[in-house]
């Protein structure tokens, strides 16, 4: 995944979890990405 591909990506689950939802619904729903891109991403937004 490119590095602005990754920021679209956190960009959006950052507008999903200001609306309240829970991380791992989200991560649940991005099927395309690996477990490692998941574990990325639930570090980044820690």
């Amino acid at each position: 995944m490119t590095s602005i591909q990754k920021r679209i990506i956190l960009a959006g689950i950052r507008i999903k979890l200001n609306r309240g939802e829970n991380l791992e619904e989200i991560l649940a729903m991005y099927i395309n990405l690996s477990e490692e891109e998941k574990s990325e991403i639930r570090n980044k937004l820690a």
